[in-house]
């Protein structure tokens, strides 16, 4: 698999049945191969196994079209979020917003009934990994007043106090 494979904007890979029989054909002793497909799940071409993957990922090009494509409920919750003090809006993965992340992290070592991968990492370990594709991101975080919002904790701490 090519590193980030499925974050790339292009298909680095357009026919994997054909790179793989080329790839046996040159004699090089590989056997595993993944192949990212689009985010809506559509499988990728070819003869080997197909499996979903979970990613958290929206694509926000317009930005009401996806405001009116949200359940109506979804949009409900967020209008009487807004009338509780609480704001969604950008972010920059400073440090202050990536020790909310990690305290969100941090909140339970076990999720859905597995070793949580995210949990007890270090606050430059977290930057890093959020920090990958700056260029062609946004952060967004739910706020309450200048504070980053944590729906079980309710304000996120960082090392030095609420972030």
């Amino acid at each position: 698999m090519l590193k980030d494979e499925e974050w790339l904007e292009s298909e680095p890979v357009a026919d994997p049945t054909k790179f793989v029989n080329a790839l046996r054909a040159s004699g090089l002793p590989a056997d595993i191969f993944a192949f990212s497909g689009p985010i809506d799940g559509t499988p990728v071409e070819g003869d080997g196994q197909f499996e979903i993957d979970n990613v958290a990922v929206i694509r926000t090009d317009d930005y009401k079209a996806w405001w009116e494509g949200l359940p109506q409920e979804a949009r409900k919750n967020t209008r009487r979020a807004a009338k509780k003090g609480i704001e969604i809006r950008s972010a920059a993965l400073d440090d202050g917003f990536a020790a909310g992340i990690k305290a969100i992290y941090d909140e339970a070592p076990v999720r859905q009934g597995r070793k949580f991968w995210h949990y007890g990492k270090d606050l430059d370990t977290v930057k890093r990994e959020n920090g990958t594709y700056l260029d062609r991101c946004e952060f967004l975080g739910a706020y309450y007043g200048k504070n980053l919002y944590d729906r079980i904790h309710g304000l996120c701490e960082g090392p030095s106090g609420p972030t």
